[in-house]
């Protein structure tokens, strides 16, 4: 699963830091044909960042013109009723762009 977008609260547990991604049901990407669309709801992702991973990226989610991109393996979490997603990798469009540039 991708995730792109801000991060709002986390907290730093000291081996992973755990943040919530919001998706409000504003946009919804291009469907193929036949394919209902969704309905507008807030969905919640409780994503799980390890810690070497978070240090690449600490600086930038407090830039609101920079939005993280976050990969990983989902699964309901059914005492809070959102998504976890537990991090593979995750970088920023800023950090992607200087990557490409250097």
């Amino acid at each position: 699963m991708t995730l792109i977008g801000t991060l709002g609260k986390y907290v730093d547990k000291g081996t992973c830091v755990v943040g919530v991604m919001q998706h409000t049901g504003e946009k919804f990407p291009a469907l193929p044909k036949g394919v209902p669309a969704p309905q507008p709801v807030t969905t919640n992702y409780v994503v799980y960042i390890g810690t070497k991973q978070w240090k690449n990226i600490a600086a930038t989610v407090s830039d609101p013109e920079d939005a993280l991109i976050v990969e990983g393996f989902p699964q309901i979490d059914a005492k809070t009723g959102a998504i976890a997603v537990f991090v593979s990798n995750v970088t920023s469009k800023k950090l992607q762009a200087a990557k490409r540039q250097g």
